[in-house]
């Protein structure tokens, strides 16, 4: 794909530079580029190390923020051929992130229908939420969005139990799902009805060890809800379906533009990961 957009891009580019318009308008483009995949590549990484990530993996989107750097800076003096197999790169790499968000965004909004209507309001329903981060027993913006969508459901299913799934994270003093635990009994559901999962890391970890706690307090794994961020629900749907588990999820989601970009910058990242390792047979 990369080679083909390289060659229609060096098709393009000696006609746009015949003009001084047409230069305007791929400098544009070109400038414009460069800093989105710069904030992307920056904000993912320092999020990430903030949140005590420490991987090798990390190289890759470093690597990634300087050659925009790079193409930004020294975009007038490096070669026409170099110019263009940065450019093309970048817009290869625009175009799929912006198909990656529609999908996300897509499959939320067709879950979130389906959330409140699967199942009839007596039923024995199992309410999943996924860890996030937390300051103490105050949730994180994130996580406090998860919490607030689950009570909607425990509300709305008067008999439903609630898993709450995370274990304790290294910048954590406890863990992600005693903080949940704590929240949703001071905003008045039974403790009784809540379920900790208080070991796992990562998405993965989330639904494999929630199921043994089910399983371990004979809940019926046959009707599930998930709840978690709008960005996430595709990638858990994706994730379950590998281990054989279905589930409906629900979304909540993030009013902040500045945090929303950063964490699709780090769901893109977790789907590029998950190609890599599949085509190495990892």
């Amino acid at each position: 794909i990369l080679t083909m957009h390289c060659k229609i891009i060096s098709k393009l580019i000696p006609k746009f530079e015949k003009n001084e318009k047409g230069k305007k308008v791929f400098c544009g483009f070109y400038i414009a580029a460069c800093i989105i995949i710069m904030y992307l590549f920056a904000a993912y990484t320092i999020s990430a190390l903030l949140d005590g990530f420490r991987s090798p993996l990390l190289l890759a989107p470093t690597a990634a923020f300087f050659l925009a750097f790079f193409a930004l800076v020294f975009g007038n003096v490096i070669p026409k051929a170099l110019r263009t197999v940065f450019f093309c790169g970048m817009y290869a790499y625009l175009i799929s992130f912006a198909v990656l968000v529609i999908y996300i965004f897509s499959f939320a909004s067709i879950n979130e229908k389906q959330a409140f209507t699967i199942y009839d309001k007596e039923d024995s329903v199992n309410i999943m939420v996924f860890g996030c981060k937390t300051y103490g027993y105050t949730p994180g913006q994130s996580l406090e969005g998860r919490l607030r969508s689950a009570l909607k459901l425990l509300e709305h299913y008067p008999n439903s139990s609630c898993i709450v799934s995370g274990g304790q994270g290294k910048n954590e003093t406890i863990s992600e799902a005693e903080s949940m635990r704590a929240w949703l009994v001071e905003h008045g559901i039974d403790n009784e009805r809540i379920y900790m999962e208080d070991k796992s890391t990562d998405t993965l970890e989330n639904i494999e060890y929630s199921f043994n706690v089910m399983e371990e307090n004979n809940l019926s794994t046959d009707k599930i809800i998930g709840v978690s961020n709008r960005y996430h629900l595709a990638r858990i749907s994706w994730i379950a379906s590998q281990d054989g588990v279905s589930m409906t999820l629900y979304p909540s989601d993030t009013d902040n533009i500045f945090w929303l970009s950063i964490y699709l910058a780090r769901e893109y990242m977790s789907y590029a990961k998950i190609a890599v390792f599949s085509l190495l047979g990892l």
